[in-house]
């Protein structure tokens, strides 16, 4: 590669890596240098599987890209074997000369911080998804979130069950103020929430249901059984509280 590409690759906030089809190196930018912690001059002319020995098969893109001509786009590629502790960008394309394929070019970009706090905001909203809200010593609220698919669901179910054991109450009152629609699967997904809050020795009862969401749970799913069901959540406090603590 010439000069002039040299010093235009070099000016790249990404990291530039390019093989051939005998994965020796042909390209390589310092921004790629420095985050493969490698020294850019001799880098070139290495072959990828001697300057990399011990690098997972998983994570070789670029090598299966100079292979098969197939091409990957990922935005989070855990780097993470020997020294490296990275989460990658990464993006390869099959360079061919004709039509005949002479290599393959990875694009990588450092989004370590990024990835992490994405993680962290996944994990706060988990987190504010299992929220138990005591209500009094005896009372406690759960508000519902409209999204949940099943890793969610599951860690709901662990979580919030763990919690709502720690507070020592008699009631939970499972409210659907922020559920505008439903439909079977979560509605069966809350059915076994509220059987296994029940076998802890738990009474839920149900408030905060809107118009449209008592239509869709009436045609699609039957009714909970022995379920307490109030409008408001005043009126579900003040319901369980005139029946169990006075």
């Amino acid at each position: 590669m010439n000069q002039m590409s040299n010093q235009m690759m070099n000016h790249l906030s990404f990291g530039i890596l390019a093989i051939d089809t005998e994965f020796r190196i042909t390209a390589l930018n310092e921004v790629g240098a420095c985050l493969l912690e490698v020294n850019q001059d001799e880098a070139i002319g290495q072959n990828v599987y001697d300057l990399f020995k011990d690098a997972p098969e998983d994570i070789r893109h670029l090598e299966r890209t100079a292979t098969t001509g197939e091409e990957v786009e990922l935005d989070a590629m855990p780097y993470q074997w020997g020294k490296y502790r990275l989460y990658l960008s990464l993006k390869t394309k099959a360079l061919t000369e004709g039509n005949e394929r002479i290599g393959a070019l990875a694009e990588f970009q450092d989004v370590t911080a990024y990835h992490e706090k994405q993680q962290d905001l996944v994990k706060n909203m988990e987190d504010m998804s299992v929220t138990i809200i005591p209500v009094t010593n005896q009372i406690a609220l759960f508000p519902l979130q409209p999204v949940i698919d099943n890793l969610e669901f599951h860690y709901i179910l662990d979580k919030g069950v763990e919690n709502i054991s720690k507070m020592n109450i008699h009631d939970l009152i499972l409210d659907f103020s922020a559920i505008r629609s439903v439909d079977l699967e979560f509605l069966n997904k809350i059915e076994k929430l509220m059987e296994t809050v029940k076998l802890i020795g738990i009474n839920v009862t149900l408030t905060g249901i809107r118009p449209a969401v008592a239509k869709e749970w009436s045609t699609s799913y039957d009714k909970p059984k022995e379920m307490a069901i109030y409008s408001t959540l005043q009126n579900a406090v003040e319901a369980i509280y005139t029946k169990s603590y006075r």
